[in-house]
């Protein structure tokens, strides 16, 4: 009777971890088909599913020209118009994905040509240039609640003519 007992008791805490594993792959199948979505609203240029994709306290943070500081929902809708106007053959490459629950990190290769210049950076329309980068994008219910990207900016202001000197 023991044994019985043993064995239904094992039997329950391997169905419930089986279920838990199935659950959590599930989970994150669906939030990287969301990220997959994410990125090719950016390479059609579509505002308004990265509207839909965004949740409304959503926070974002890039070391970038534009946004050195963490985002509201509004001034990331706002960055991303700003981006589509200055890169609007923009192309985000998905290298790899690497899925944790509702945590997902994305290395990306962003390749564009200048459609005009910026005022920060010298003149450099018509140039084309590439950029890698990570995206680490955190999700709930569905939505993307925080984004973290990490650019490789040498590579990038190089590309637009930027040169590094030393300190005088």
């Amino acid at each position: 009777m023991k044994t019985t007992i043993r064995i239904i008791v094992i039997l329950i805490i391997l169905f419930t971890f089986g279920c838990q594993n199935e659950t959590q792959a599930k989970l994150e199948a669906e939030n990287i088909d969301i990220v997959k979505k994410y990125w090719e609203a950016w390479n059609s240029l579509d505002i308004e599913t990265i509207k839909i994709l965004y949740d409304e306290n959503t926070y974002s943070f890039s070391r970038t020209f534009n946004n050195p500081e963490p985002i509201t929902y509004e001034k990331n809708i706002e960055n991303t118009l700003w981006n589509f106007e200055y890169f609007p053959d923009a192309k985000v490459e998905i290298i790899d994905m690497i899925a944790d629950g509702n945590k997902i990190i994305t290395m990306c290769n962003w390749q564009s040509t200048y459609s005009k210049d910026i005022e920060e950076l010298p003149p450099a329309e018509g140039q084309i240039i590439e950029s890698d980068f990570f995206s680490y994008i955190e999700l709930l219910n569905g939505k993307i609640v925080s984004e973290v990207e990490i650019h490789d900016l040498l590579k990038y202001y190089t590309q637009v003519g930027m040169e590094l000197k030393p300190k005088e």
